[in-house]
């Protein structure tokens, strides 16, 4: 980044008198020495580079989260505030579920697929945003999909960690163990229904036990690569990722020995959580 004498860094897309500066609302002109505003669209990456083009173009600064977009209208910088998707840590080690779920399967799972799938929302969101600033959405349904699916991917990976721990397996107790009775006869009957679905996905996806806010009761769905399947006002409970990813470097295509392996690893705890919250604030909702 080139830092003028006044202290500010200097746009590089203008002459040398032309630098940019946070005003007091947070916003970001690019200015020149008569502290004229210019229409000036740049981008300051994490590097400190700054490139851009000149003209009546969105204003983009890329900073911590939130990521902030800027834009000009008649000389008037807007400021479009949009989400920013982390890759959240896990509560042990990559070698923490073993011998069920291999050390060397959860790294890959964690640090390479799903930081993929939040590299791809975020993707999704900044172009959607580019799209709003500009007019131009010939793009929305690619990116509506895209979004859609990589975001659908973050939220249920993000869950399925939480979802197991070293300590799991056995049965639920109390409210979500009479639900389960209630909803599905007895535990080996949900258990053995949640396995059948988990088993017989056609291609990539996960089975599901959600809650359903408009019936009031727990049900069990096949969810197709990460988003498709599944009705509205279904909140996920438990989730067991069955894309090959999650498994195959130690099961290979022996899909039932890792369902009834993951079994010994299901956090009951936090199920049960998750439950009960959605017992109690959801009715109303739809």
């Amino acid at each position: 980044m080139i830092i003028m004498a006044n202290g500010l860094p200097r746009c590089g897309l203008h002459p040398p008198n032309v630098a940019y500066q946070q005003t007091p609302g947070g916003y970001t002109d690019c200015i020149d020495d008569a502290h004229q505003a210019l229409a000036c669209a740049f981008v300051i990456s994490a590097t400190g580079r700054l490139s851009g083009t000149t003209g009546n173009a969105r204003h983009r600064r890329i900073g911590p989260t939130p990521r902030q977009n800027f834009r000009f209208e008649t000389n008037i910088l807007v400021k479009e505030e949009t989400s920013m998707y982390t890759l959240p840590d896990l509560a042990y080690d990559y070698s923490a579920l073993a011998p069920h779920i291999s050390p060397q399967i959860m790294e890959l799972h964690h640090s390479k697929h799903h930081q993929a799938y939040v590299t791809g929302a975020n993707t999704a969101q900044e172009k959607l945003a580019e799209a709003r600033s500009t007019g131009n959405f010939a793009a929305l349904p690619k990116l509506e999909k895209d979004l859609a699916f990589h975001l659908g991917g973050h939220l249920n990976h993000s869950l399925f960690w939480k979802n197991m721990s070293p300590d799991g397996g056995g049965e639920p107790t109390g409210e979500l163990a009479e639900a389960i009775g209630e909803n599905f006869i007895d535990f080996a009957t949900f258990q053995k229904q949640f396995t059948e679905v988990a088993m017989t996905i056609q291609g990539s996806g996960w089975s599901v036990l959600a809650w359903d806010a408009v019936g009031a009761r727990l049900s069990i769905y096949q969810l197709y690569d990460h988003q498709g399947n599944l009705p509205p006002a279904q909140i996920p409970l438990l989730l067991l990722d069955m894309w090959e990813h999650a498994f195959y470097l130690q099961y290979r295509n022996v899909k039932a020995d890792f369902v009834t392996a993951w079994w010994n690893l299901v956090n009951w705890t936090d199920v049960s959580t998750r439950y009960e919250k959605a017992h109690k604030h959801s009715p109303g909702i739809i």
